[in-house]
């Protein structure tokens, strides 16, 4: 019996990414990051994850960042969104990333998977680092 292999150039399609254990895993974490910070439903990070599944670069990429690092761009505000340049909102997604990921000396990618994580510090910490750039141009 051969191994297989996977030809790196092809697009993996949905079904190949939500077939991956890890895939799992991801919607674990971002479904208790937005219930956390944003209130969302299960059903509301499912169709989040949906959205993710239908872009290409992201089934390509799939599994080399951490659900956090999408999950931050989504707990930045609307009206951030709107008023930051690129460069800044990527620096504020990456603050925030960290804010959740970061615990000390501990990183904590799934922070949904530790019983012990402080959801109220994280949420404190991110609020803290929005706040920092209500002013910014």
């Amino acid at each position: 019996m051969g191994v297989e292999t996977v030809d790196p150039t092809k697009e993996p399609t949905i079904e190949e990414i939500t077939a991956r254990p890890q895939f799992a895993v991801y919607v674990a974490t971002w479904t208790r990051i937005f219930e956390e910070f944003l209130g969302w439903s299960e059903s509301r990070t499912q169709e989040y994850a949906r959205t993710w599944l239908e872009n290409p670069g992201f089934r390509v990429w799939f599994g080399h960042d951490s659900p956090v690092k999408f999950a931050a761009w989504d707990l930045i505000p609307d009206e951030m969104h709107a008023r930051l340049s690129g460069t800044i909102k990527n620096e504020l997604a990456q603050r925030i990333q960290g804010a959740i990921e970061a615990v000390g000396e501990n990183h904590i990618e799934h922070p949904d998977d530790n019983p012990s994580y402080d959801w109220a510090a994280a949420k404190a910490r991110v609020r803290q680092i929005v706040k920092e750039y209500e002013h910014t141009a």
